[in-house]
Parts: C-alpha cells; sequence; structure tokens
C-alpha cells in the first residue's frame, strides 16, 4: 500500500481569488477601502458623452470630401524650408524677460 500524496502546506497569507487584486475582506481591524465607481463625479453635462457617444475615428483619407491633392516637390520643399527658417527663428529669439527687461536707451 502507498503512502497519500504530501499536501501542500498552509500559506500565512491565503492567495487572492484574482491575481493583481488584494482580497477585498480586510485582515485587521482596519475598515474596507471604498471601491471606485468610474466617472461618478462627472459632471452630468459630460455624462451624455460616454463610450455610447464618442465620436467616430476619421473616414479614410479617399473617402473623406476634403482630401487635399498630393504636393507637389517644390511645394513640399517650400513648406519644410518655411518649417526650418521658423524653428531657426524661434532658437534665435530672446527670451521675454530679456524684452522686458531692456534699457530704453539701447
Amino acid at each position: 500500500h502507498e503512502p497519500p500524496p504530501p499536501r501542500p502546506a498552509a500559506r500565512a497569507h491565503p492567495e487572492p481569488a484574482v491575481r493583481g487584486r488584494p482580497d477585498p475582506r480586510p485582515t485587521d481591524d482596519r475598515p474596507v477601502l471604498p471601491r471606485r465607481r468610474r466617472q461618478a463625479s462627472l459632471a452630468p453635462q459630460l455624462a451624455a458623452t460616454g463610450p455610447l457617444h464618442a465620436a467616430r475615428p476619421p473616414a479614410p483619407r479617399e473617402q473623406r470630401a476634403d482630401a487635399e491633392r498630393p504636393r507637389s516637390a517644390e511645394q513640399a520643399r517650400d513648406l519644410l524650408s518655411a518649417i526650418e527658417s521658423g524653428t531657426r527663428q524661434g532658437r534665435q529669439a530672446r527670451p521675454e524677460a530679456e524684452l522686458f527687461n531692456q534699457d530704453p536707451r539701447a
């Protein structure tokens, strides 16, 4: 006759029912923390725009009425040139503190 298989040792803290969530029953004299209720403090005006009223994703570019024509190489170059010069100007601009602390005689 074979001996019965060994039983696992009792754990000091029982494993919670759902992994990653603590056991909802308090183990000491502290009260249970309140449960979060989604959007419980949301303004009534905003409550109507919940997930059921969420915005639809934009239509594919081919289906939009305002679909743009592709840029020509010259238009793309002009656009990138404008962005680059604006970036350069922004980096060279003086901080506002310097503008307000200028000597008016300068």
